[in-house]
């Protein structure tokens, strides 16, 4: 009977440590960054400010049934909830500490519930037709701005090359076109197992452009005011064809001279994609050697020569737009070295380059709303202005 009383007790403590030390117990991993573990980082990290809340709360339950049971397990349960709340802590100091010495602003209002708001946009324009289908351009119109004319921002969406849609960062291009830009977001072919586009892509974009070389003007843009953007394989996209483009070598490709891109801003781009097959965490390395394997054909191994042609370190020149790329340190599918050689070789050109890390953060990041895109977004629209 006593045995029964005593299974009885414990249960209550059981049932709290099984369901509020998961959550808190991730956060440890996060903070210390421990591979494998840390990777739900993926999805939670930029919902920060309202998982602390959270881990919070358990800590406070746990807290109560210890006091109230006093147990050892209860104890031992209240303390590790209690390291995880001091470990969301640390997380969002570090976020704040970011936007700080980028003298950004923080509304934790949208950093507690990132919304995307209002995504909706202006229409489509063919501006490709590939192996008999028409590509489109998704365009939103310059909101609230004076200018008879306002720049105009190219955006390249992700999907690691093989996925994704030119609506899927609808909420960053409504943000720049009520900031006054002009914003077409591309469409363009896909790889698969039997389509090796990675070439096609970086054409795609440029046809873009000479698209938007013609007619900018007639929906309110100035394409002498040019910028690339892009996240995750987007960022890849615009940075290796914004090199192409400024040192001229698909002019010849399209037969005119394409107007040239002032200035590059990306979210967890790939700049290296070899680095990336080689170097990404173990849990996604089935699927980024997938996708790599169906955008270039083969391993780095078996095709170095088709990495290089999307390396930026290895497109570079000293015509390469001035670039601001925003990461994570603790990115699992793109590692943080990858961009080592990328950042060294700009300084060599003495090329603009700007680099916002946060130490936490995973790939995606940028959701809207988060610290993180709210940094991103206001440092973008602060690079683009310097480089008109």
């Amino acid at each position: 009977m006593d045995t029964k009383k005593k299974e009885s007790s414990r249960f209550p403590t059981i049932l709290a440590g099984c369901i509020t030390l998961p959550l808190p117990v991730l956060m440890l991993f996060i903070l210390l960054h421990i591979p494998v573990l840390s990777v739900p980082a993926f999805r939670i990290v930029p919902y920060m400010p309202l998982i602390t809340l959270i881990v919070f709360l358990l800590a406070a339950v746990d807290l109560l049934l210890w006091r109230h049971k006093k147990t050892l397990s209860g104890k031992i349960i209240f303390c590790l909830a209690l390291a995880g709340f001091l470990a969301c802590l640390i997380i969002d100091a570090s976020e704040l500490i970011v936007a700080k010495k980028q003298n950004v602003p923080i509304d934790l209002s949208a950093a507690f519930l990132p919304d995307d708001g209002d995504v909706t946009y202006d229409g489509d324009v063919a501006y490709l037709n590939y192996e008999g289908r028409d590509y489109v351009l998704s365009l939103w119109l310059p909101k609230y701005t004076d200018e008879k004319k306002a720049p105009v921002l190219l955006w390249v969406h992700g999907g690691g090359w093989t996925s994704g849609s030119n609506h899927d960062a609808a909420a960053h291009c409504r943000f720049f076109s009520e900031h006054g830009y002009l914003v077409a977001s591309v469409e363009y072919p896909l790889s698969g197992n039997e389509t090796h586009l990675y070439t096609i892509q970086q054409g795609a974009v440029a046809k873009a452009v000479q698209w938007l070389k013609y007619h900018a003007s007639s929906f309110g843009g100035d394409i002498s005011r040019l910028y690339l953007g892009g996240s995750s394989a987007g960022g890849n996209l615009a940075i290796a064809t914004a090199a192409r483009i400024n040192k001229g070598e698909l002019d010849a490709v399209l037969g005119e001279t394409l107007p040239k891109i002032k200035a590059v801003s990306t979210c967890y781009p790939p700049v290296d994609p070899a680095k990336v097959y080689n170097g990404c965490d173990p849990v996604f390395r089935s699927r980024i050697h997938t996708v790599c394997t169906q955008n270039w054909g083969g391993s780095p191994k078996d095709v170095p020569e088709r990495y290089a042609e999307s390396t930026a370190a290895v497109l570079m020149d000293e015509s390469m737009a001035p670039t601001l790329i925003l990461y994570g340190q603790l990115d699992h599918l793109i590692p943080a070295s990858s961009y080592k050689s990328f950042v060294n070789r700009m300084k060599e050109y003495n090329i603009g380059l700007r680099t916002i890390v946060f130490p936490f953060s995973d790939h995606g990041c940028d959701l809207s709303g988060s610290i993180e895109c709210q940094v991103w977004r206001q440092r973008t629209l602060e690079w683009f202005e310097q480089f008109q």
